[in-house]
């Protein structure tokens, strides 16, 4: 996704919705993404048209401070009620797998995800969740994109664990404790 427009408005204190007059009249964008740049204060809602386009396509927004800043809106309507957890979940779960910035792993995964898990996440979907979340967790250890970070290492296998609920995945992490003992 690419930005083709950048328009700039200013929010109201006595208006719950603002209307962005550069935008009036003009074809509908594929994804419009909210408060570029992170310059705006406000309460912001993603669209459902754009939180579509943003469920494979989020990973694609060259920005991690875009990224970030669309994850913690996610995070935000989800507390607000107007987007289910397992669906914030399952955008990050899609989004997160191509060589994301580190600094979007950490903020997703030390903040967002155990919030959203803890709080947002019916008990009937939980298991389905914490086993897709375990294997894009446990891909990302062995894509050694945060080899270098022993920090992010810790936090993404602090997560598998906690995402460990099945036989399989339980056994996995008795795995690699057995070949990191070996060794």
């Amino acid at each position: 996704m690419e930005i083709i427009n950048e328009a700039t408005c200013s929010t109201s204190d006595s208006e719950a919705v603002t209307h962005v007059q550069d935008f009036i009249g003009t074809q509908q964008a594929h994804c419009y993404l909210i408060n570029h740049d992170a310059h705006g204060y406000a309460k912001f809602v993603i669209d459902e048209r754009s939180i579509n386009a943003l469920e494979t396509g989020l990973h694609k927004i060259k920005s991690s401070l875009d990224r970030k800043q669309i994850y913690s809106m996610l995070y935000d309507m989800t507390i607000s009620g107007k987007v289910p957890g397992v669906r914030v979940l399952d955008i990050i779960n899609k989004n997160t797998q191509d060589a994301e910035t580190e600094d979007v792993i950490v903020e997703v995964y030390r903040g967002i995800l155990p919030l959203i898990i803890k709080k947002f996440v019916p008990a009937e979907t939980l298991l389905p969740t914490f086993d897709r979340l375990f294997k894009s967790t446990y891909d990302l250890m062995l894509s050694g994109l945060y080899k270098q970070s022993i920090s992010t290492q810790e936090l993404l296998f602090t997560s598998m664990i906690d995402f460990a609920q099945t036989d399989e995945t339980i056994n996995i992490i008795c795995d690699i404790f057995m070949t990191t003992n070996d060794q």
